[in-house]
């Protein structure tokens, strides 16, 4: 038999309870026959009891679990799970030339919390083989509104400037593609690599604003330097697109998908 819920059966509701242990019945006759029958079950169990307020501590009180806001997790001590996806994201960032990566899944699932967690500075230094030759620029595209080729390339090079500091001055690059590339390959000629982490990605390859010629322009980017490319969405790339043109385009060739 399974071991009680040890320390929270007395405050579980008891459907929620009985539903865990369906769930762990040794007989699968006995168990719910499909994910639907749960959710139904889940369902109908918030709608008659406050889960919140019955499983979670109340706000600043005690330890909660850190996924419970739905919300990204800024802080590395609160991060847990995903360590074989962590170091297959590493690997290929040490690879040469680094490897774009396309993470996909739904929402809220921590997706954001991933690409936080290996963007994080005392992450790079524990998992990157030359840490202090990357530069990483972790770009949250679902904070922005009205984007278009000139705020990318403007809100890039900003934060590839705070990302450089005193190593390399890169404030006269213009904010357009000319000057994405610009950027690029002063970066690449004093020996460093670039990681661009893009979040929520599709709220760039639905957008009408960025025509074909920006994806191609990417793919020449990665190509043709030590530049990376990760990128978070809720589905494949490729079904999220605007145009035909972008989906059938080779840019997305450059991804291994998690």
């Amino acid at each position: 038999p399974p071991v009680p819920l040890a320390g929270r059966a007395e405050s579980l509701p008891p459907r929620l309870s009985q539903l865990v242990l369906r769930c762990l019945e040794k007989d699968p006759a006995r168990r719910p026959q499909s994910m639907d029958e749960v959710e139904r079950e889940l369902s109908s169990i918030a709608a008659s009891n406050d889960l919140a307020a019955t499983i979670l501590p109340a706000p600043g009180g005690g330890s909660t679990s850190p996924y419970g806001n739905r919300v990204m997790i800024r802080r590395s001590e609160d991060f847990f799970g995903r360590q074989p996806e962590v170091r297959w994201m590493y690997a290929r960032l040490n690879a040469s030339p680094p490897g774009s990566m396309s993470i996909v899944g739904e929402r809220k699932i921590g997706k954001s919390s991933l690409l936080n967690y290996v963007y994080m500075q005392a992450n790079r230094q524990a998992h990157l083989q030359v840490p202090d030759k990357m530069i990483m620029v972790f770009m949250d595209l679902s904070q922005w509104q009205d984007m278009n080729i000139g705020s990318f390339s403007r809100a890039l090079i900003g934060m590839a400037a705070l990302e450089l500091g005193e190593r390399l001055d890169i404030g006269d690059c213009s904010h357009d593609l000319d000057g994405i590339r610009d950027l690029v390959s002063r970066i690449h000629a004093a020996g460093y690599r670039l990681a661009i982490l893009l979040d929520e990605f599709e709220r760039i390859t639905n957008n009408p604003s960025f025509p074909l010629e920006f994806f191609s322009f990417l793919r020449f980017l990665a190509n043709h330097y030590d530049v990376a490319y990760v990128t978070s969405s809720a589905r494949d790339l490729q079904s999220l697109c605007h145009d035909q043109s972008i989906s059938d385009s080779p840019f997305f060739n450059i991804f291994s998908s998690l």
